[in-house]
């Protein structure tokens, strides 16, 4: 018998695409039109590194209220990314925004420093994941 952890928070995982095309761009947008609360945003790209071949590299964001650490969160992504592509995930806590925790969690996988960081980075300007933050 498989059993189940009701107890988990809820989270929806849409690609970045899904949130430009059909939530104004906005992950606010989605957020309230959804009523979520714990969401995984992903992102493939294909494209190349120091002028070699293009390769495809991904990057997930979790932005949530009621996960107390990454872990449970950066298992989920692993389902999203086939093996053969390396990705990078980072987490938002923003139940702690406005308090001395208040971070950004980046795990760079296999992915250097600085594209694991472009890539998240370009998720959070791309879907103003401040204004989400901020405004809740």
């Amino acid at each position: 018998m498989t059993n189940f952890n009701d107890d988990a928070p809820d989270c929806h995982i849409i690609t970045i695409a899904e949130i430009l095309d059909e939530h104004d761009g906005t992950l606010s947008s989605y957020m309230k039109k959804t009523g979520a609360r714990n969401v995984i945003v992903t992102m493939q790209v294909e494209m190349s590194v120091g002028g070699g071949k293009p390769k495809k590299h991904g990057a997930a964001l979790g932005v949530t209220y009621d996960y107390p650490d990454a872990d449970e969160l950066l298992t989920m992504t692993q389902q999203f990314f086939p093996k053969k592509v390396p990705y990078a995930f980072g987490w938002v806590p923003a139940n702690l925004y406005g308090s001395d925790k208040f971070g950004i969690f980046i795990e760079q996988g296999q992915l250097g420093d600085k594209l694991a960081n472009g890539l998240i980075d370009d998720i959070i300007q791309t879907i103003n994941v401040e204004d989400a933050v901020t405004k809740r």
